[in-house]
């Protein structure tokens, strides 16, 4: 039997129904392959537990071991590092599961979170900026940079949130498939006119100048 554990939401990733008048442009969530090995970097893990697991079996056959003895040490530290990487890769599998990013043509919704599930409000009004950063694997992110005087806690973010900007974090859309389409719509709900590349500046909703976001390397 299925359960899921948000049944308690009367739309799928927002805390209540929206108001009158406003409506959903889009929904989604990051994808978990992409945010384990783009994000929490798994194929340099793996490398690194590789690698880790040879010292083992060179250092233990230098000491004068058995084969047994490298045979078994070398089991150990490749089940060792299994559970690890497994881990890794579960925590992105859940990430994926319970993150559902929802953008309606006022405002973004963020509804992020594990173990004590939040949702975090965007409207238009407090963004200064956002900034579309594509894969060549087709995927990507999009950061949003908030007005100044606007903030949200790091912690509370992360990791939907721009990497080492802890001053003034920048709420990020991770390992989008459809990063394009969704930046091309945020772009015409800002008024923003039709922009090609893989790294876009969008505007924000008032007429002040628009600080430019560099694109995202985490």
């Amino acid at each position: 039997m299925s359960h899921d554990d948000f049944d308690f939401e009367p739309v799928r990733g927002l805390p209540r129904r929206l108001p009158p008048g406003e409506r959903i442009l889009w929904q989604g969530s990051p994808d978990a392959s992409d945010f384990a090995f783009r994000f929490l970097k798994l194929a340099h893990l793996t490398g690194y537990f590789i690698a880790l697991v040879a010292w083992v079996v060179v250092s233990t056959a230098l000491d004068g071991a058995s084969l047994l003895e490298v045979s078994s040490a070398a089991a150990v530290g490749a089940a060792l590092s299994l559970v690890a990487l497994g881990l890794v890769r579960g925590y992105a599998e859940l990430v994926a599961r319970t993150t559902v990013y929802t953008m309606t043509d006022k405002r973004f919704v963020l509804r992020v979170g594990i173990a004590l599930p939040i949702s975090v409000n965007l409207p238009f009004s407090r963004i200064d900026a956002a900034a579309m950063r594509a894969t060549p694997g087709g995927t990507g992110e999009i950061a949003l940079k908030l007005r100044p005087g606007e903030r949200i806690a790091y912690l509370v973010l992360w990791p939907h949130t721009r990497s080492w900007h802890m001053a003034r974090p920048e709420p990020v859309l991770r390992c989008l498939h459809d990063v394009a389409v969704v930046s091309a719509m945020l772009g015409r709900a800002l008024g923003a006119p039709p922009t090609h590349g893989t790294a876009t500046d969008l505007p924000a909703t008032a007429p002040r100048p628009v600080r430019t976001l560099a694109p995202s390397t985490a």
